[in-house]
């Protein structure tokens, strides 16, 4: 419906809902939320809700106008309103609202929007301001969005169309399999724990005060983040898992504490996993851990019909756990039962009273129930002035340069079009995800409408292929001939197109070939060409189809060729990588809308490859533990990087650079500082911070980023059990600078000791006694864990003092120690130190 012309006219339009008193013990049958299409509400606009209720008076502190509001509601409006799709309440001035829409790298499924390379992409980048940008050019567009349909709409809000998001997924990549991985920051519990903090402070605000605090404008949240899906969620086909206690302290928890406590994200979702038997929507770690411990207040979101997946004798008792457990917000259509459970005396007023304060508090925070006047910059975003803009469209650029991860390079790149030593007159493209533009939007993206399967693009769009961007050469270079050949379908047998690529890429100078996978929305059944989704996880890890023969064929052709993969998860080209007509391999994920300009920027060496790696490319299918239902993390041959014992073929925060860098200790600085701390008092923890220093210097010939990694790998003084599960190594420090030719930077990094706790045999996390060694460089030390024996031309050796020297000889009684330390490293140099904690 069109907005009014004047604001002199005023329609009301009152819709008549069964009114149940709320002192009657019986409610009616749930109704279904009115459409949008015929809900009018009091306000032409809800930019300008009516100041006559309480609820309204943005001058009265928080708790006063959710009260006011509560009270004012029956118990059947207060069930409307707790589920995703909030009904009208005209007469009290509430307009509809539906809460689903979705944000992992942009806004998704509204249309037109900055499409972000996946979130796997981004994690690449290492990079947490890069994450906070993106984080903010998605709640500029969800504003921009918002307004303009509520104002077309008399105040209502619909799916994907809203203020709170269903991002990021901080869920761990932990085995390759997963179709969802695409959707993560990989499978480094540090790692994702940096990258969703960053973005969501971007998304919500990053000066965000205290929910009661009134001063200024930076009391609203401009976009609602929902770290999901709590917790121990890896896998798609197969939800019912099992994890061991110290896992789910190590592995599953520290990215939902940090997204609570430093994010302060404004929600969280429970999964679909059945947790050791208890389904997660009513999981008793939602108070006990979430709420009790971690001091969560948002609100709680069920994953669509997680509720019907926990063990009840029907839905009502199912509804019934969920609200009791935490769960403030139904969404799918399990909350309808709501009012079955309550005649059934299975929840009480204070149940649905406690739900519905979290999930009005999220409404106040985003300002939907005050004026304009208090949000003036937020309030005049539309589409034209916030969707897809220069800058956004740069950064979304910066963001599939940074996030892809150059993995193999004999000496080809960075490709030079003038280069009279090695002119380039013919490029030869090719491949099934050269030219194809879904392969660059992954999933839960932008630039569709909705989440069908096979939803058209948006024509606004401006979608930039690798193929397109090459293409793009010939304005500055009149003398290259650009060809381009499918070669092959994503998923298909056909080899028809075989014989025009093999043609093209021998006359070439060079050939570029785009491989790799598909993604889709996830509904059942998917295309065929659906290799990795929400609901499709993989079947193995190799290239699909007839990929990898016809990339075999054309390495028999002599030319040489590049290999740029674009998935969302690992694909195991061991054979291939050891093609040496195949010079270079990048690993190019599912790029976002500036895709082929970030890849071209990289290959004709307009920048250097800055990207490591987020997650473990295993050699083989035989390196991944089974069954995919154990969680265990040291189940062998061990998940991730943290635990494995097999060599992957490229490992976690692995990355090359067109540059060399060289590490050093600070000059009468040590690497860690104290050296020598004693365990803090169990009872009453007092934590410590050291200090990791170092230098970094480019010694190479181009300017580039470098990426410094700080590892620790902790050896116990006392003897430790299995069901401890400490990993061998972790990631647990990141510096990023970008140095030019022989420039040098000095880093120290903080790291308090209560980050360095493991579990005890108590089952607690604790600050073990024993050694901790810290590797500083740019990727992660050795590839089956830090002490490797042996020498190689990346060797290490760090020389342990003795018990008896100062300053271990403070430890009492004192503790063992190894007398020299062996360690390769996959990269030109880094530097070791130790703290011991007795």
């Amino acid at each position: 419906m069109q907005p009014h012309s004047t604001s002199t006219i005023v329609i009301i339009i009152v819709v008549l809902l069964p009114i149940i008193s709320s002192s009657s013990c019986v409610v009616t049958a749930l109704p279904s939320p009115p459409s949008p299409s015929r809900i009018i509400m009091i306000s032409p606009s809800s930019s300008n809700p009516s100041p006559s209720f309480p609820w309204f008076d943005p001058t009265l502190p928080t708790d006063t106008r959710i009260n006011s509001l509560i009270a004012a509601l029956n118990i059947s409006e207060k069930f409307l309103l707790i589920t995703s799709t909030s009904s009208g309440l005209p007469h009290l001035g509430i307009p509809y609202y539906d809460w689903t829409s979705e944000g992992s790298h942009g806004v998704a499924r509204a249309g037109r929007a900055t499409v972000f390379p996946s979130p796997i992409s981004l994690a690449s980048s290492f990079n947490e301001q890069l994450l906070e940008d993106a984080g903010k050019v998605l709640a500029i567009e969800a504003r921009g969005k918002h307004n303009e349909y509520a104002n077309a709409h008399n105040g209502t809000s619909v799916s994907w169309y809203g203020l709170n998001f269903y991002a990021p997924n901080i869920n761990l990549f932990i085995h390759p399999l997963w179709g969802r991985g695409q959707e993560t920051f990989g499978e480094d519990p540090y790692l994702t724990s940096m990258l969703s903090v960053s973005y969501v402070k971007g998304m919500q605000n990053k000066d965000l005060p205290k929910p009661d605090d009134n001063g200024g404008g930076k009391k609203y949240v401009k976009a609602g983040a929902t770290c999901k899906h709590f917790f121990a969620y890896s896998t798609t086909e197969v939800h019912n898992v099992t994890v061991s206690n110290a896992d789910t302290l190590q592995t599953f928890f520290p990215a939902f504490e940090a997204c609570v406590r430093e994010g302060r994200a404004g929600s969280v979702m429970c999964s679909y996993s059945i947790i050791n038997g208890v389904q997660a929507c009513g999981h008793p770690a939602m108070q006990e851990v979430l709420r009790d411990e971690w001091g969560f207040e948002g609100f709680v979101v069920s994953d669509d019909e997680a509720i019907s997946s926990i063990k009840a004798p029907n839905t009502s008792a199912k509804v019934a756990i969920a609200i009791r457990a935490g769960v403030d917000l139904g969404l799918g259509d399990e909350y309808n039962a709501l009012p079955q459970a309550y005649n059934e005396g299975l929840i009480n007023d204070e149940d649905i009273d406690l739900a519905l304060s979290r999930v009005l508090r999220a409404r106040l925070s985003t300002g939907q129930f005050d004026p304009p006047s208090l949000m003036p910059s937020w309030s005049r975003l539309n589409v034209s002035n916030s969707v897809d803009l220069p800058a956004s469209r740069l950064l979304a650029r910066q963001a599939a340069r940074e996030g892809t991860v150059l993995l193999k390079n004999e000496g080809v790149l960075p490709l030079k079009l003038n280069d009279r030593a090695r002119p380039l007159r013919r490029i030869a493209v090719v491949g099934p995800n050269a030219d194809r533009r879904p392969s660059l939007l992954g999933n839960y993206c932008g630039c569709v409408s909705g989440d069908a399967n096979n939803a058209p693009i948006d024509p606004q769009c401006n979608l930039v292929t690798p193929y397109q961007a090459i293409n793009e050469l010939r304005s500055n270079s009149s003398n290259i001939t650009i060809t381009y050949d499918a070669g092959c379908a994503i998923n298909s047998t056909d080899t028809s197109g075989f014989q025009a690529a093999v043609s093209n890429v021998k006359m070439a100078d060079v050939a570029i070939l785009v491989f790799g996978l598909a993604t889709c929305s996830g509904y059942l059944p998917p295309p065929a060409d659906c290799i990795e989704a929400e609901n499709v996880d993989r079947k193995d890890m190799n290239l699909p189809g007839v990929q990898s023969e016809l990339v075999r064929t054309l390495a028999r052709t002599g030319t040489p060729l590049i290999l740029v993969l674009m998935s969302g998860s690992a694909i195991t080209i061991t054979d291939l990588a050891n093609e040496p007509t195949i010079m270079a391999i990048l690993q190019h994920w599912y790029s976002g809308e500036e895709g082929g300009h970030g890849l071209v920027d990289l290959l004709f060496g307009m920048e250097s490859p800055s990207g490591r790696l987020p997650i473990t490319i295993p050699a083989s299918m035989d390196d991944l533990p089974l069954p995919l239902n154990d969680y265990h993390m040291n189940v062998a041959p061990g998940r991730t990087y943290r635990y494995t014992s097999r060599v992957p073929l490229y490992a976690f925060g692995y990355g090359l650079s067109y540059t060399q860098f060289t590490y050093a200790q600070t000059p009468s600085r040590p690497v860690v500082s104290p050296s020598v701390v004693v365990a803090p008092n169990v009872t009453q923890p007092v934590f410590t911070n050291i200090t990791i220093s170092g230098s970094v210097k480019n010694v190479g010939y181009m300017a580039a980023k470098e990426t410094v990694q700080i590892y620790v790998s902790f050896i116990p003084f006392e003897p430790v059990s299995a069901s401890q599960s400490l990993p061998d190594k972790e990631l647990k420090g990141i510096v990023q600078g970008y140095l030019v030719p022989g420039q040098s930077y000095s880093f120290e990094v903080i790291i308090s000791t209560q980050k360095l706790r493991l579990v005890d045999n108590n089952g607690k996390l604790s600050l073990l006694k024993g050694h901790y060694f810290f590797f500083v460089g740019g990727s992660q030390p050795g590839s089956r864990g830090l002490f490797i024996d042996g020498s190689s031309h990346h060797s290490i050796e760090y020389n342990i003092p003795s018990s008896s020297s100062s300053p271990l000889a403070a430890c009492t009684p004192m503790p063992p120690s190894p007398t020299r330390l062996h360690l390769k490293s996959s990269i030109a140099g880094g530097i070791v130190g130790m703290l011991t904690v007795c």
